[in-house]
């Protein structure tokens, strides 16, 4: 019998290193190691469109998938789960489409701008016009 479909997940990636999974649902998100696997955080602060790790550290950023403004797809937040403190919030003019991060860039792509971030002091590096990207 298959396992049934979960249609309340909207995201689930790996972590840079493999190590963890992260999953944005409808109600919010969870970080899972896999060696040994189980789960090491869930936060149900509404729906969560992308959820991205900072390779195994307590560093995610999150992009909401809702239209409440506190889940707005639009609006990218920094949060170290350690610590339960959001360490920023930026607003975009559209829709949010992928987020990566490394431990010197974070990279905000929407859907005719891609946005470059020193994530050590959140200060804008780059804004690069592109053409259109499929969502």
């Amino acid at each position: 019998m298959l396992p049934q479909r979960n249609s309340n997940m909207l995201f689930a990636n790996f972590n840079q290193d493999f190590t963890c999974i992260s999953v944005g649902t409808r109600k919010g998100y969870s970080i899972t190691n896999c060696d040994p696997f189980g789960r090491v955080y869930t936060q149900n602060d509404g729906a969560r469109g992308i959820v991205e790790m900072l390779f195994c550290t307590s560093l995610i950023a999150l992009v909401g998938a809702a239209d409440q403004p506190q889940s707005s797809p639009r609006k990218l937040q920094i949060v170290n789960t350690k610590r339960g403190s959001t360490i920023c919030e930026l607003l975009f003019p559209s829709s949010i489409l992928a987020v990566k991060l490394n431990r010197k860039t974070l990279v905000i792509v929407l859907e005719t701008e891609i946005y470059i971030y020193d994530i050590s002091n959140m200060k804008l590096l780059h804004v690069i016009e592109t053409a259109p990207n499929p969502e």
